[in-house]
């Protein structure tokens, strides 16, 4: 596994993103939520620092500079920075906009409320999107099923979310962007 990625991460810009979503392409099995195992005490902090984590290629994208400063707030970014292999669907900086003023307030004031918001976004393991005909269920890190439709125009949803941009690939992962925060199932929030 290590000269593949040794030789990806050294021809990342000569074979692109498709051939390396190929390559790495697996399926996510969706899971019954109470069989959801509880991943974020599960995983040890990578022994050496990931060049390209999921959190250290969003603080790259001027559109994700908020998400990723809202990842360390809570301590995601540690999580995402393991050898596991993540799905983050990543909300644009102009998602937060979308909100109602008392949900953005609630998120920014409650640390533990952001977690489970942005753990809703998270799904171990490696889900592609590109070359998706039907429907797909993923559960997240937080037991929440999304499903990924695509419409007949070619238009991929993720929840209520638009994909606006997908297949960014991670050392540990890949992301896409969404225009919208995925909020968990109403009446779900403690407190």
């Amino acid at each position: 596994m290590k000269a593949i990625r040794d030789i990806l991460r050294s021809s990342w810009f000569l074979i692109g993103p498709a051939t390396v979503g190929f390559i790495l392409y697996t399926s996510t099995g969706a899971q019954e939520p109470d069989d959801h195992p509880d991943y974020l005490d599960k995983f040890e902090l990578a022994p050496d620092e990931l060049e390209y984590s999921v959190v250290n290629v969003m603080s790259e994208y001027s559109t994700l500079e908020f998400a990723a400063l809202l990842l360390t707030k809570t301590g995601l970014d540690e999580f995402l920075d393991t050898r596991q292999s993540f799905t983050f669907f990543a909300p644009d900086d102009s998602s937060f906009d979308k909100l109602a003023k008392d949900d953005l307030d609630a998120l920014l004031s409650d640390t533990e409320y952001l977690r489970e918001v942005l753990s809703n976004h998270i799904v171990v393991g490696i889900s592609y999107l590109f070359g998706k005909t039907a429907n797909d269920t993923l559960i997240t890190i937080a037991g929440e099923r999304i499903v990924i439709t695509r419409s007949e125009t070619g238009l991929t949803k993720i929840g209520d979310a638009v994909a606006l941009d997908y297949g960014i690939w991670c050392e540990n992962g890949v992301i896409h962007v969404i225009d919208a925060v995925l909020m968990p199932n109403k009446g779900q929030r403690k407190g």
